[in-house]
């Protein structure tokens, strides 16, 4: 990592498969940027048998997370070549919460119907309901981690007289030892212009969390950049004494570093 003064430092609060492409997408697009990874959730495969029978009879298969998907492929590939669970999703429906989970599951050349636009539960629900098509009988099956921002929407399609399964495939908790030099070394960086990312709003308790345990606090003036409103909110919550940010759309990782993008470069204009 550069020693000399950045125009901007980085922490990466995200769970640990996330951490390091994240920083290197990162470093690529801004080379200058001081990136301190700092992993705070472990998502972990809970032992779930994939039904094929109840697949066979579902009219559409819900996902919520990349990893979420990639867990239940994963399963899914140790009962099925690939050819059957092609044949298996011809006539069933596949959504997805934004478009990392889409291009996950086009690698099994699976197509998907409905992916939301804005890469939200929310914005996919829009385009569920907008849809028109689930109504009474349709049978969904919701592919989710134990943590779920999706209760909403599967009880919007209960009331709307859909037969909905709920599948939980992973779960995440808190690390238990994380790289207290990597949060210190952000801490201590001469830098004006400081963010921390962060995921989800099990990634922002989990921080919270994390600090208190290694007696740690938040740099003054460091800006909470969030993926999504859930996690802006999250966030606005347990730290509210901090600036908070979020995009407005293209909540995804690639919008978060686009936003890094612009701020640096704002910054640089405002001190050039």
């Amino acid at each position: 990592m550069k020693q000399v003064k950045p125009s901007m430092s980085v922490l990466v609060a995200f769970p640990k498969h996330k951490v390091n492409v994240f920083c290197e997408r990162l470093l690529q697009d801004l080379p200058e940027v001081y990136v301190c990874p700092f992993p705070v959730l472990e998502l972990i495969e809970i032992d779930f048998d994939v039904k094929v029978e109840v697949l066979e009879m579902t009219d559409c298969v819900i996902f919520s997370s990349a990893f979420g998907a990639e867990v239940f492929m994963k399963k899914l590939a140790d009962k099925l070549s690939s050819d059957e669970i092609h044949q298996l999703f011809v006539k069933t429906q596949i959504a997805t919460v934004g478009p990392s989970i889409r291009a996950l599951l086009e690698q099994y050349k699976l197509k998907v119907t409905w992916s939301g636009a804005e890469n939200t539960i929310a914005s996919l629900q829009r385009t569920l309901l907008g849809e028109g098509s689930f109504k009474e009988g349709k049978r969904v099956v919701f592919v989710t981690g134990k943590k779920t921002l999706c209760d909403d929407l599967m009880k919007t399609l209960i009331q709307q007289g859909c037969d909905c399964k709920h599948w939980v495939v992973y779960d995440s908790q808190m690390l238990e030892k994380v790289d207290w030099q990597s949060f210190d070394d952000f801490y201590k960086i001469d830098s004006e212009n400081k963010y921390i990312c962060l995921s989800s709003p099990e990634g922002v308790k989990a921080l919270a969390n994390l600090m208190l345990k290694g007696k740690r606090e938040l740099p003054l003036g460091v800006n909470l950049l969030s993926l999504g409103p859930s996690t802006y909110k999250a966030a606005s919550e347990v730290f509210p004494n901090y600036n908070h940010i979020t995009r407005q759309t293209n909540h995804s990782y690639s919008g978060l570093i686009e936003s890094l993008e612009s701020l640096s470069t704002s910054f640089k204009n405002n001190h050039s």
